[in-house]
């Protein structure tokens, strides 16, 4: 008896999450999402201010954001008996969108150091420098912070500084620059994090030398 309890107040709260179950996404303008195992014969109502547009299962997927903004979508799944919908993927019923106004791309094959990277040897002041192909809304002049890049790696204590804590963007390529603090107390790898025009996280590995 006690075990059925359980199980009923389990079902409860899953079925709440289902209820009221969110999810939140960012892309950038242009761009499409990627929800993963759709229930058959779900609706979404996409929302942009005054604007809706309603897509299924076939085709959110497809559906490309062309417009930075803000994006609420309503979910809208089969119905689902209390049973099966605890013991089923549980599907969010809103799923928030941020699509940003601008696209950001480090070239990791086009980064360079003004000197290489060796194991032991304390970095003072040397230089980072990467491409990165930025494209904006229609063009439009974008402000943005360049974050200080951390780094992981067995034995890292390198820290990579932007030369320019500000700089302001237009679709095309740029070069960042950083200045590096730090050692790598032993030979592998070390990943370099770099922050993005979004604020995301674009990783790239280089090997340290002997």
């Amino acid at each position: 008896m006690k075990n059925q309890i359980r199980y009923i107040i389990f079902c409860f709260f899953c079925c709440l999450f289902l209820v009221h179950g969110q999810h939140t996404l960012s892309i950038s303008f242009g761009e499409s999402i990627h929800l993963k195992k759709i229930p058959q014969n779900t609706l979404f109502t996409i929302h942009l201010g005054t604007k809706e547009i309603l897509l299924n299962e076939s085709t959110i997927n497809q559906y490309v954001f062309e417009t930075p903004g803000k994006y609420t979508i309503d979910v809208t799944t089969p119905k689902q008996d209390h049973l099966e919908a605890c013991s089923g993927h549980k599907f969010p019923q809103k799923i928030f969108v941020t699509v940003y106004s601008v696209k950001c791309t480090f070239r990791s094959e086009e980064l360079v150091f003004s000197k290489p990277i060796k194991k032991g040897i304390e970095l003072q002041g040397e230089i980072l420098s990467i491409p990165i192909d930025v494209k904006t809304y229609r063009n439009q002049e974008v402000s943005s912070d360049i974050g200080t890049v951390s780094t992981a790696g067995i034995g890292i204590t390198i820290k990579a500084t932007p030369s320019e804590n500000q700089k302001v963007f237009h679709t095309g390529t740029y070069t960042i620059t950083y200045q590096l603090q730090g050692n790598a107390a032993q030979q592998g790898v070390i990943v370099f994090d770099f922050i993005d025009l979004n604020h995301k996280v674009q990783s790239i590995p280089i090997k340290i030398e002997n």
